[in-house]
Order: C-alpha cells, then structure tokens, then sequence
C-alpha cells in the first residue's frame, strides 16, 4: 500500500523539476535574447574626426570605446532610427540586474537610453557623418562631423 501511495508522489516531484528546468532556461533564454548583439555591420570598425581628433571604436558585439587619440573610454553604442547612443558598459552583479531593469523600464516607456546621442546623417563604408545637436534657451542647432574609417 505504501508503494502505490509514493508513486504518485513520484511522478508529480519529476513534473515538478522538468516546470522548474523548463523555467530556468526560459529565462536563460530570455536573458541571453536581450543582451544579444544586434548591430548594424555598417557602424563596426575604427572611426576618427580629424577636426576634433575624436575616434570611436565600435565593435560588432556592441561594444565601444571612444574619446580622444590616446583615451579609452570604454561603453556600449545602439543604433536606434538613426541615432547613435553611446551608453555606459555592461555591469555585473546587483548593479547589473538595477542597470538591466532600467534599461527594460526606458524600451517600455520609449525614452532614449543616453544623453550621449548623435544624429546619423549618412554612414558609408568609408564616411560616417554624425550630427551633434547643441541646446540652447533659445534655439538648438545640429553640428554635422565627418568621420573617417581608418580600420587597416
């Protein structure tokens, strides 16, 4: 009697852990989906200003550094309806799960995700034309800066 009483028992904790499992790469999944790369190749490679001697680093896995010829500041850029964000790098621990719920709360409400924006105006396998818009109380302007890629 005990035996037909475990088995039962038995085959709802196998259905149990095959809930959970499933569960758990669900959101491994879900995880991985959101954090994968989706650039445009177009943007990838070496890319200076020769007015500002300002150079951008953006690789194909999203990742960027940029700054002046001899700085590097490390980030992250997306390409969202020709805007160009930089953001800051990738965090890890709890400060990347705050970070990832920020980002999630900005996508929902459509916010842009950075400050840091530049209009692109044409990008091309050599050229790459960012326009930088300025504000002020009284008008606002947009800067246009040609960049050129010095990839070997």
């Amino acid at each position: 009697m005990t035996d037909e009483m475990s088995n039962p028992k038995r085959k709802r904790r196998r259905w149990i852990i095959v809930g959970v499992l499933l569960f758990v790469a669900g959101i491994a999944g879900a995880a991985g989906w959101w954090n994968s790369s989706r650039v445009d190749q177009r943007f990838v490679g070496t890319w200076e200003s020769s007015v500002r001697r300002e150079r951008f680093i953006l690789e194909s896995d999203g990742r960027c550094f940029h700054g002046l010829r001899g700085e590097r500041h490390p980030g992250r850029f997306v390409v969202v309806k020709d805007v160009l964000y930089l953001l800051p790098p990738r965090r890890t621990g709890l400060d990347g799960l705050q970070q990832l719920w920020v980002e999630l709360m900005d996508r929902l409400k459509e916010r842009p995700p950075s400050d840091q924006s530049f209009q692109v105006k044409e990008v091309s396998a050599q050229q790459l034309v960012l326009g930088i818009v300025h504000r002020n109380e009284r008008f606002q302007y947009t800067a246009y800066e040609t960049y050129v890629r010095i990839d070997p």
